[in-house]
C-alpha cells in the first residue's frame, strides 16, 4: 500500500510539472513540443489528474498531499481553455465590428459553428461531412515534383469555389502540407475549395525558392479554375508560422487584386527584428533558421538585400511607404 502511495504521489508531481507548462516557457525543444499538447489537450491531462490523482484521496497524508497537487494541476491544465473562453466571447463582436455582419445571400452554410468555442467538440471532436480530395502536381524543380491536395465539397454547388490556399510551417526547412487535415476538410465542406501546398526547404533551396513555389502553386490554380471549379477571382491565403510570412510576403507583393485577404498565424513577420532579438537557442535556434532560409545574414548581405529578401511586413510595407519586393515566378 505504501509503494501504491509513493507512486500516486510521484504521478502527481509529474503532471504538476507538465501542467506549469501552460503557463510557463518551455526551456527546450522537446519541453515547447510538450507544451503545445498540454495547452490544445489541457482538458485531458485534467480528466486524467481527476482519475487518478482525487478518488480516495483522504485516506492517508500521501493521498492529500497527491490530491492537493492534483487540484493544482487541473487548475493550470484547464487555464488555455479560461484563456480561450474570454477569446472566444470577444471575438464575434471583433469580427463583426471589423468586417461587417454576414451576408444572408451566403446561404445557411455561411455560418460555420454556433461559437468559436464548443466544449463538447473537445472531446467529440468538430464534425464535417466528407469532401472530396485530390492530389496533383502543380510544378517540377529539379526533377522534383511540387504536389498540392485540393480539397473541395463532396457536392459542389453550380457556382465556382471561392479558394483557400493553405500554406504550412516548418521554419521554411520541413513540414508538410499534410498538416492540419481536419481544418482543410472543415472549409470545403462548408463551401470552399482549399488547396493545401507543398514547397521547397531551405537550406537546400533558400529564399526566393519558397515564395515563387506559392506564387506558382496560385497561378497553376488559377489557370485551371474553369476545370478544377475555381472562381480565380476570390482567394484568401492562409499560413501558420513560416508559412504565414509565405502568405504575407504572397499578399503584400503579388500585386494580385484575386488575393482577398491573408491570415498569417503565429507568423515571423519581421525577419530582421527576430535576427536581432534571436529566440532561446535551446528551443529554437532562430539565427540559424534565418540564415539557413536567406542564405546569409545582415553580416553578409547588405541592408537592402535582406529587406528585400524578408519584405518586413511588420513596417513599410504593411503601411505602403516601401517599394515592395518583386514576386516570384
Amino acid at each position: 500500500m505504501r509503494v501504491v502511495n509513493y507512486v500516486r504521489l510521484a504521478l502527481a508531481i509529474g503532471i504538476f510539472l507538465v501542467s506549469l507548462l501552460a503557463i510557463l516557457p518551455a526551456p527546450t525543444y522537446k519541453t515547447w513540443e510538450l507544451s503545445i499538447g498540454v495547452t490544445e489537450w489541457g482538458h485531458i491531462l485534467a480528466l486524467i489528474a481527476l482519475i487518478l490523482l482525487l478518488p480516495g484521496w483522504g485516506k492517508t497524508a500521501s493521498g492529500k498531499i497527491s490530491a492537493l497537487v492534483g487540484i493544482v494541476s487541473i487548475l493550470l491544465a484547464l487555464s488555455p481553455l479560461f484563456r480561450a473562453r474570454q477569446v472566444a466571447d470577444a471575438l464575434p463582436a471583433q469580427i463583426t465590428s471589423a468586417f461587417g455582419g454576414r451576408n444572408p445571400s451566403q446561404g445557411p452554410d455561411a455560418v460555420a459553428r454556433p461559437s468559436p468555442l464548443v466544449y463538447r467538440d473537445l472531446v467529440s471532436g468538430v464534425y464535417s461531412p466528407s469532401v472530396r480530395f485530390d492530389t496533383m502536381t502543380y510544378a517540377v524543380r529539379s526533377g522534383k515534383s511540387l504536389g498540392l491536395d485540393l480539397y473541395r465539397p463532396a457536392n459542389p454547388p453550380a457556382t465556382a469555389l471561392p479558394l483557400v490556399v493553405m500554406i504550412h510551417g516548418g521554419s521554411w526547412r520541413g513540414g508538410s502540407r499534410r498538416d492540419l487535415p481536419d481544418l482543410n476538410r472543415y472549409l470545403a465542406a462548408r463551401g470552399f475549395a482549399v488547396a493545401a501546398v507543398s514547397y521547397r526547404f531551405a537550406p537546400a533551396d533558400p529564399h526566393p525558392a519558397a515564395s515563387n513555389d506559392i506564387h506558382a502553386a496560385i497561378q497553376f490554380l488559377k489557370s485551371n479554375a474553369s476545370r478544377l471549379g475555381i472562381d480565380p477571382t476570390r482567394i484568401a491565403l492562409i499560413g501558420r508560422s513560416a508559412g504565414g510570412q509565405l502568405a504575407l510576403l504572397e499578399g503584400y507583393t503579388g500585386r494580385d487584386p484575386a488575393i482577398r485577404g491573408v491570415a498569417a498565424l503565429y507568423a515571423p513577420s519581421d525577419q530582421l527584428f527576430g535576427y536581432q532579438n534571436p529566440s532561446n537557442p535551446r528551443v529554437l535556434n532562430s539565427t540559424l533558421v534565418l540564415e539557413s532560409y536567406l542564405a546569409g545574414n545582415p553580416k553578409t548581405k547588405p541592408d537592402e538585400a535582406l529587406r528585400r529578401a524578408f519584405a518586413v511586413l511588420a513596417g513599410e510595407l504593411a503601411h505602403g511607404q516601401g517599394e515592395p519586393a518583386p514576386a516570384g515566378g
